[in-house]
């Protein structure tokens, strides 16, 4: 596999995959919105409609994540023999944090009744522990994600510019803790003990062990590019991955406590075979989904409250529009804010995290 700088590091796929996971989300989200504002929610009826579909695009992203952050330090530290920390962080706040304090900015302003707790840890980028607290933001719970991702990205590089020669087995380490723990805390601390949901919704809102298992497909592919057989074969295992999880996804088949895993592991090996014959999968690059994974991160953020904007508007209007009317009526909305969010917004900041590369 060629030399990629660290600039720019692009996977023909995988604006795709963060289409499809974002689209989970929203779907899954669109039904309990429904229920909660008191409107009829029959879509929820749907497995892909419920909240484990929407959990599993979230393990999507986390993956994704893992595998592209853990890809372009390793390249980074090949090319300059060493990592750029300051460099990193500066990009991953210019990227992150407008849009993400910009939704706090309007929650806060729509809605001011959040414990104070929560504000102090949403503003430190710790939505997910004020989750796991009991605190949910108002309007916006579903942030928590942000705060596993950043925590991710505040550890990780200096795991990989440290402890290179370690990495492989620190990763199987954060996997295997982080998979096994939960159920080791349910079957052993008794319920009586006042910290045990609190730490079981913690490990619930934090799932490192799926950054992990993209870090590990990233050094597998960083490892054993050149040694690739036949595409031909690996078109075909990239193929039967992306049907069978989609089939398994969309008519909700799990694996008990270990769902986030099992679908987390399709998820790995289908982004080796992408990594390892890119474009293997066209249809993920078709031009519309590939603009929805560009602008997914936009989407995942403006959702929740554009939902209940959407929703609002169609009680105050009188309208009774049917489930999935309302669901596109939603989602273009959505995915209009986002678009003109992209373009006129968040654009001056990725231009400015591009000249740090210069």
């Amino acid at each position: 596999m060629d030399k990629i700088n660290t600039t720019r590091y692009y996977i023909p796929g995988f604006d795709g995959l963060r289409a499809i996971a974002v689209l989970a989300v929203f779907a899954a989200h669109f039904p309990l919105l429904q229920e909660k504002l008191g409107f009829e929610a029959p879509l929820n009826r749907l497995a892909f409609f419920n909240y484990t579909g929407g959990r599993t695009g979230v393990i999507l992203f986390f993956i994704l994540s893992g595998f592209l952050i853990t890809t372009l330090l390793l390249r980074e530290q090949e090319q300059t023999n060493s990592i750029n920390l300051k460099r990193f962080y500066l990009k991953r706040m210019l990227r992150i944090w407008p849009i993400y304090y910009l939704i706090l900015l309007a929650v806060a302003f729509l809605a001011s009744d959040s414990h104070p707790e929560t504000w102090v840890l949403c503003l430190l980028i710790f939505p997910n522990v004020a989750n796991s607290a009991g605190h949910t933001l108002v309007l916006s719970p579903h942030l928590w994600s942000i705060g596993a991702e950043e925590q991710f990205y505040l550890i990780w590089p200096f795991l990989v510019k440290r402890g290179r020669k370690y990495l492989k087995l620190i990763l199987w380490g954060i996997f295997l803790f982080f998979a096994i723990l939960p159920t080791v805390v349910i079957l052993v601390v008794p319920d009586q003990i006042s910290w045990k949901v609190e730490l079981l919704r913690l490990l619930y809102l934090t799932k490192f062990n799926c950054f992990a298992m993209g870090g590990l497909a990233a050094l597998w592919v960083n490892e054993h590019a050149e040694d690739i057989g036949s595409k031909t074969i690996i078109r075909f295992l990239a193929y039967l991955l992306f049907v069978l999880t989609l089939t398994l996804w969309v008519i909700g088949i799990g694996a008990g406590r270990f769902t986030d895993e099992f679908y987390g592991l399709l998820f790995t090996a289908l982004l080796i075979c992408l990594s390892l014959y890119p474009n293997c999968i066209p249809q993920l690059e078709n031009r519309f989904i590939r603009y929805l994974g560009r602008i997914s991160y936009g989407i995942y953020i403006y959702h929740w409250l554009l939902i209940i904007l959407s929703l609002k508007l169609c009680a105050g209007l009188g309208h009774s529009w049917n489930a999935w009317t309302g669901f596109f009526v939603a989602l273009g909305l959505t995915i209009g804010v986002s678009a003109l969010s992209f373009r006129y917004f968040e654009r001056y900041f990725l231009n400015k995290k591009q000249l740090l590369d210069r």
